[in-house]
């Protein structure tokens, strides 16, 4: 599932595998302050922002758990699912992160792609609010704290 993330700095999208993990990821990176919607497949994900509370009832609503549930369930038995999740936002729209995608493919090692990408990302970002950067230094932080597997 590839989603936009509604905020009020540059365009970004976020990949996920599930709606939850997503709606952690989102949660947890702008601190209730983003909206994710979903931009391919059936088009029905969705996170709303929780300016003023209810991520309880909402998560409770969607998935059955609270909020701190949710982030205990995918940080302890989804830690992978939601560090590629954290380590998939991207700097752009849609159109941009394929185009990104296919030429960040070609440059070969792990170490020339995270070049690469970091070097697209800083062209690209216009705003003092660094979204992607924020988001891959949490999932390296989640990746330290419960998981086994470098994410950057």
């Amino acid at each position: 599932m590839l989603f936009e993330i509604i905020n009020p700095s540059d365009p970004y999208t976020i990949e996920a595998n599930a709606l939850e993990i997503a709606a952690v990821a989102c949660c947890i990176l702008g601190e209730g302050k983003y909206t994710l919607r979903e931009i391919t497949g059936d088009k029905s994900g969705y996170v709303p922002t929780f300016l003023v509370g209810g991520q309880d009832e909402w998560f409770m609503k969607q998935f059955g758990r609270t909020f701190e549930q949710s982030i205990t369930y995918a940080s302890e038995e989804c830690t992978d699912e939601l560090c590629a999740c954290l380590a998939s936002v991207m700097i752009g729209g849609v159109e941009n992160r394929r185009a990104a995608e296919e030429l960040l493919k070609r440059t070969g090692t792990p170490q020339t792609y995270l070049s690469a990408l970091y070097k697209m990302h800083d062209a690209k970002r216009t705003s003092v609010n660094d979204i992607g950067r924020t988001a891959w230094g949490m999932a390296d932080f989640i990746k330290d704290k419960f998981g086994k597997h470098e994410v950057h």
